[in-house]
């Protein structure tokens, strides 16, 4: 893992060393050696570097073959002929930098400008002061003195993340993006200080800034892809920003890899791009457990900071294809910086019909919220915070900022964090030339992606014609015509899947059988189906809940037939044999949560539950499977698991039980049943709350988890 901390204890570690009782640990898994720490001997200075930062392509002039750590060597005499804001905003790239000045006996952190590796830290004075690039390094090295702070915490459950520089901890926080701080031991004092701010110069000369642009891209790509750095890489999508940078790339031998889990347009396209562009592509499935096995660990690398489900390259980091690359590209940022998706924005419609263009809208508070209900303290804490980011509600383009930086924020940072500390990996849109033009492009440009588009389409030759997975025509067009063409193909995609669902439903009606369908995600799931005009069969355990559900039939003129009985009862179970022909799909949503102690659990506790969470479901699944093989029906079995089937849990013994065996029981059943073309899955939920109005009828306090 590539990390750099500096602590006030001393580690079981090899990669340390001491400065005044200040313990530095540094470590970088990289092939190729221009960024690795360096000590100048003459002038004795030595820095570490994490990331790339990048030279002007004029400075390789003096390189010699067999001279390493150049990168390095240069900064250091940067760092001697220049004050210390000169030489920082000098700097370029995606980096943190620590610099030991033995001169002066003086420590340099310095983080780059758009914030993009996150730095940790502890203590306000030297004393206390420490910090590291891995938040959980930090974490475990000052337990003892840290206290959780739950108002970041509800902001976390909010929004998906938690905004800068505030952590789960009231102790720790994060360094702003574009700050140095100076750790002066001679005069005991610690300094932080800003080297860049953001200065908004909008330029509303469309046509000179797509020039600026397409001139910045092609220039960042240029210095990221030389002969210098080794064997590169591109992560190719079907997208705009992947192709972009590999049509680009100084080095003709540049080659791609497109992640899939099924082939389809997007490994199509990216397919057609690289044999366009004479690249050679390879491919590399992820299989169904992909992002499963990749849960814990990505999180202890982001500090469960953002979500593993957004981790989409952990898993290749023993990948031996990947190891043989010494620099990986990806098209990481685009759309943060230049596609207004931080922008407030609202979606235009004609005729009740969404279309893919937008106009910009007043400012919104709650741009990132989540549906989670929090206890109003908190939401007034949370919107105090807000207040101090965005103190300017009529700017778009400082809310963005405000939104948006230091980078690492973010609520899908989990694959950069994993990029970061696991690979050599880089961002073209972390360049000073971009930045400035960020800097210059006005909302009004950035809310449909216009500079940015008409940007790259100058720079892609002849891929630019390939279109684009998501929008459906090429690239750079006049948005208008943009917006005709993605309408005229979904219209014919919906005729066509008309069409295909008519001639369907001339051989069978759609049937799905639900149990626990009174409340909660059984509910919800019902009410779903009927929207989709399947027929229902719900099992529900008390008479009090077939009013609402009767609903349905009159709401979306569908059939419901509900049965009442209790799941513990196999004869109740057997009885549904006879009374329902068949189904399409099986919904095993039914189940209990005991919430004792090992010790304290009972016979009748055991029996209860795993009667009615799996034997109920086993039961219900063979019957209707069975129905569904003599029919021909290619149907679905779906069982309601939970985050409980993967993991234990404190007084969750029994629950646990249950859906650990129903995780096991799915996984049988679908290679049993596959050959008939019947899916079987589970979904696994956390805990989720019943909608407001049900807590009232729920005179059994339910909560599924």
């Amino acid at each position: 893992m590539n990390y750099l901390s500096l602590l006030n204890k001393e580690l079981n570690s090899t990669n340390s060393s001491n400065f005044n009782n200040k313990f530095i640990y540094f470590n970088r898994k990289e092939n190729l050696k221009h960024w690795n720490s360096q000590y100048d001997e003459k002038n004795n200075i030595q820095i570490m570097i994490l990331g790339r930062p990048v030279i002007e392509i004029s400075d390789w002039d003096n390189f010699q073959e067999n001279e390493e750590k150049y990168i390095s060597k240069l900064l250091i005499k940067k760092y001697i002929d220049l004050e210390i804001s000169e030489f920082c905003n000098q700097l370029n790239g995606a980096f943190s930098v620590l610099l030991i000045d033995y001169r002066f006996n003086k420590i340099l952190i310095i983080t780059d400008k758009l914030g993009i590796y996150p730095i940790y830290t502890y203590g306000t004075n030297l004393q206390e002061f420490q910090f590291s690039s891995n938040f959980n390094f930090l974490v475990d090295n000052v337990s003892s003195k840290i206290n959780v702070d739950l108002v970041s915490l509800a902001e976390f459950l909010k929004k998906g993340f938690i905004y800068h520089p505030n952590t789960q901890y009231k102790e720790i926080q994060t360094i702003d993006n574009g700050c140095f701080c100076i750790l002066d031991f001679d005069k005991k004092i610690l300094t932080k200080k800003k080297y860049f701010r953001f200065q908004l110069k909008p330029i509303y000369n469309f046509n000179y800034l797509v020039h600026k642009l397409s001139k910045a891209l092609v220039k960042s790509i240029k210095k990221r892809t030389l002969k210098y750095f080794g064997k590169k890489v591109v992560f190719l999508s079907g997208g705009t920003d992947s192709r972009m940078i590999l049509a680009n790339s100084e080095d003709p031998d540049t080659e791609a890899i497109t992640l899939y889990n099924v082939e389809n347009n997007e490994t199509k396209l990216a397919k057609n791009i690289a044999k366009s562009l004479n690249k050679k592509l390879s491919l590399i499935k992820r299989d169904d457990n992909y992002y499963y096995k990749s849960f814990d660990e990505s999180i202890n690398i982001n500090g469960g900071r953002c979500s593993p489900t957004d981790d989409h390259f952990f898993n290749l980091k023993n990948n031996e294809k990947i190891k043989n690359y010494d620099t990986i590209l990806t098209g990481c940022y685009a759309d943060w910086l230049f596609k207004g998706i931080a922008l407030d924005r609202k979606q235009v419609s004609i005729l009740g019909s969404k279309l893919p263009l937008y106009n910009l809208k007043t400012f919104d508070y709650d741009f990132f919220s989540k549906r989670t209900l929090l206890d109003k303290k908190y939401e007034e804490l949370i919107r105090e915070r807000e207040d101090i980011i965005f103190f300017d509600k009529k700017s778009h383009i400082k809310n963005e900022i405000g939104r948006i930086f230091p980078l690492f924020q973010e609520e899908t940072a989990a694959t950069r964090l994993t990029l970061q500390q696991l690979f050599p990996w880089d961002s073209i849109f972390s360049d000073n030339e971009i930045l400035e033009v960020y800097q210059q492009i006005p909302a009004k440009y950035k809310v449909n992606s216009e500079v940015y588009d008409k940007a790259v389409s100058q720079i892609l030759n002849n891929v630019k014609n390939i279109p684009h997975s998501g929008k459906r025509h090429k690239i750079g067009i006049n948005k208008y015509y943009g917006v005709l063409i993605y309408i005229i193909k979904i219209k014919i995609d919906k005729i066509l899947n008309s069409l295909r669902i008519k001639k369907v439903n001339l051989m069978i009606s759609k049937k799905t059988l639900i149990s626990g369908a009174g409340y909660g995600i059984g509910r919800e799931i019902a009410e779903k189906f009927a929207k989709e005009k399947h027929d229902l069969y719900l099992l529900i355990r008390k008479k009090i809940e077939l009013k609402s559900l009767k609903l349905l039939e009159k709401r979306y003129g569908i059939k419901v037939k509900i049965f009442v009985g209790d799941l513990r009862n196999l004869k109740f179970i057997n009885k549904l044999k006879q009374k329902i022909d068949y189904v399409d799909n099986v919904v095993n949503n039914a189940a209990m949560a005991n919430t004792k102690y090992f010790t304290d659990v009972s016979e009748k506790d055991f029996k209860d539950l795993l009667d009615v969470n799996l034997r109920a479901s086993f039961k219900i699944s063979q019957i209707f499977s069975k129905k569904m093989i003599n029919k021909k029906i290619k149907g679905t079995i779906v069982s309601i698991s939970s985050q409980l089937g993967h993991v234990g849990a404190y007084n969750r013994t029994l629950y646990c039980l249950s859906k650990f065996g129903l995780e096991g029981l799915t996984k049988s059943m679908a290679l049993d049943l596959a050959k008939h073309g019947i899916r079987v899955v589970t979904v696994a939920p956390t805990k989720t709350l019943v909608r407001p109005d049900e807590k009232k009828k729920n005179p059994f306090k339910i909560k599924n988890y």
